[in-house]
Formats: structure tokens, C-alpha cells, sequence
């Protein structure tokens, strides 16, 4: 990242902002690291590539199992399997808060230039929403 940084700023559902920083808590990374390497990463292969390293790194059936449970322990929720009939984990919440984090001006540019169908915040939010969903 080069020495200039600009704030990215967007509105989030308090929720999906607390969950999305307790997974990244539980993995040893911070949210702003995880949404910065998710835009690289995307740019990287030329497509959007929700696959986290940090989040869902390849592991044991054993360890992912113990990953998801600490993780739900963590959050104080119920160990039950999420619905895929269910619309996006997103779309059903009001955006009450606000998620600040620091970025390099061209990285934010090129991800906007290069996936220019949806604003930047949508896609972060998208991104967000993806990986609680796939952890819960």
C-alpha cells in the first residue's frame, strides 16, 4: 500500500459489521486487512474471489468443524444449519452504522474501474455478507 491512504466509508447493518469483525477477530486478521486483501485479490484474477485465505483457509473437516462452533460460541449463537432458501444475509437489514477503513487510493480506483456494476460499497458489503454466511 503506498504512504497516501484515503477513508472508505460506507453504511452496514450493525449485525453483519459485529459478526463480520468477530470471524475476523477469531482468524487473527482485522476487517480492513480482510476487505483490502479481498479487493486485491479480486483484481488479482480479474474476477471477484470471495475466498478468503485468512477466513476459510483449507484445513481439516476436523478443524472447520471446531472453527464454526468457536465461532458460534463466540457470537452466542445456536449451532443450527443456516437455510439456503433465506435471501441474502445483507439485503434483510437496515445499514444503522458505519464501517470506516483506511485504503490506497489506486487500489480503491481500480477495483471501482475494473467491477464498475455495483457501487464499491455494495461489493463489500456483498463480500461481508458472503463470508458470515459461509462461517455461520
Amino acid at each position: 500500500m503506498s504512504k497516501e491512504v484515503v477513508l472508505c466509508r460506507f453504511r452496514v447493518n450493525s449485525k453483519l459489521k459485529s459478526d463480520f469483525s468477530a470471524l475476523c477477530k477469531s482468524n487473527h486478521v482485522t476487517p480492513s486487512f480482510e476487505l483490502r486483501d479481498f479487493m486485491s485479490r479480486s483484481l488479482g484474477l480479474g474476477r471477484l474471489d470471495y475466498q478468503s485465505r485468512a477466513l476459510h483457509a483449507p484445513s481439516t473437516p476436523q478443524d472447520s468443524i471446531n472453527n464454526i462452533l468457536k465461532f458460534r460460541r463466540a457470537s452466542g449463537q445456536e449451532t443450527v444449519e443456516p437455510k439456503p432458501e433465506l435471501p441474502d444475509y445483507q439485503e434483510d437489514f437496515d445499514l444503522d452504522t458505519t464501517f470506516n477503513f483506511k485504503l490506497d487510493p489506486q487500489l480503491k480506483e481500480m477495483f471501482s474501474e475494473k467491477f464498475s456494476d455495483l457501487p464499491l460499497s455494495s461489493e463489500l458489503k456483498r463480500y461481508m455478507s458472503y463470508v458470515v454466511r459461509k462461517n455461520s
